[in-house]
């Protein structure tokens, strides 16, 4: 692809001699496809994030202790917790209390800041605070 751009843009530099050479440069940077931390310049735009990562054998803590910062959220912080089964999910809504449950067959919605949801179900055009991945 980047070949065929190239050689349109030197007939084109050659065709229409006005043609702008900073703007040639800036063309192929924007269409150059093994770079895709070029396409999108919104690094100010981007909130600062903290990512956390329990890693640990089965059975020792790790789910329990990210939930843990979910019960500990303040009324105004959203929460959410992601579940690969179903079962999962609605066995943390037990442990979370009042906390909706969005899975692909129900939809549990109560006045809460806090979802426990399969993953592919997961409300994400809101913004949470602690997002537990399970």
């Amino acid at each position: 692809m980047r070949r065929y751009l190239e050689a349109y843009l030197h007939w084109l530099m050659n065709e229409c001699p006005t043609f702008d050479l900073h703007y040639n440069n800036y063309l192929i940077e924007s269409l150059n496809l093994e770079r895709p931390d070029k396409w999108f310049q919104i690094k100010s735009y981007c909130p600062q994030r903290t990512f956390i990562y329990h890693h640990g054998p089965t059975n020792s803590g790790k789910s329990t202790s990210a939930v843990e910062e979910l019960k500990n959220l303040k009324h105004d912080q959203n929460g959410i917790y992601m579940a690969p089964l179903r079962l999962l999910a609605w066995e943390y809504q037990q442990k979370l209390g009042n906390c909706s449950l969005v899975t692909g067959q129900e939809k549990d919605y109560r006045n809460s800041n806090l979802v426990s949801c399969t993953i592919e179900a997961a409300p994400l055009n809101e913004e949470y605070e602690v997002a537990v991945i399970d």
